[in-house]
């Protein structure tokens, strides 16, 4: 018995220090009480994101009625959401729906469809 009484500090000592290593990776790793949780971040950045989509779709909205003053209302639903699109500097608008129900709104078309493939 007596080695085992020499080697009682020592265990304890490794024993306090594994459990001073758990409690150091539980405190770094532990999510913070103040910041943004991932699902946050992301709804923010979805929020974020549809708000500046609207922002563009305002400024290409703006040139349809400039577009059909210029040409006399002679361009195609698609010629209108193209030239809106590049005109206001937005040109990824042009193949969304957002810019498709934009350019139907405009003509007062109510989504049917005419002939010729025009909506």
């Amino acid at each position: 018995m007596p080695p085992l009484i020499a080697a009682l500090p020592a265990i304890a000592a490794i024993a306090s220090l594994a459990g001073t290593g758990v409690g150091l990776y539980e405190n770094l790793n532990r999510p913070s009480g103040g910041g943004p949780t991932p699902s946050q971040m992301t709804q923010s950045a979805v929020q974020q994101a549809t708000r500046q989509r609207q922002a563009e779709a305002t400024q290409a909205n703006q040139w349809l009625p400039n577009l059909q003053y210029q040409t006399s209302g002679g361009l195609s639903p698609d010629a209108y959401a193209t030239y809106s699109s590049t005109f206001s500097g937005n040109g990824d608008l042009l193949n969304t729906g957002m810019m498709q129900q934009m350019v139907q709104n405009f003509m007062g078309n109510t989504g049917t469809s005419q002939p010729g493939g025009l909506v």
